[in-house]
């Protein structure tokens, strides 16, 4: 008959509150570390625009291209 162990004795560690408050922190670290690249990207490495470009405003075209131009 095999040797029954009680199942405290049989887990690999126990549940603290230590092990939980290193989890939480981690998981708040990762989203300060996550906001700081977001906001990083948003200032300095995003794509401009098609609004922020000034546009360029073409010559107009003569309306009259067979009369001469005055000297």
């Amino acid at each position: 008959m095999a040797r029954q162990i009680p199942p405290g004795k049989a887990r690999q560690g126990n549940a603290s509150k230590r092990i939980l408050m290193i989890l939480i922190f981690s998981l708040a670290g990762a989203f300060v570390v996550w906001g700081i690249a977001e906001l990083y990207y948003v200032v300095e490495l995003a794509p401009q625009r098609p609004a922020e470009t000034q546009p360029q405003r073409a010559a107009p075209a003569d309306p009259q291209p067979d009369r001469p131009k005055p000297p």
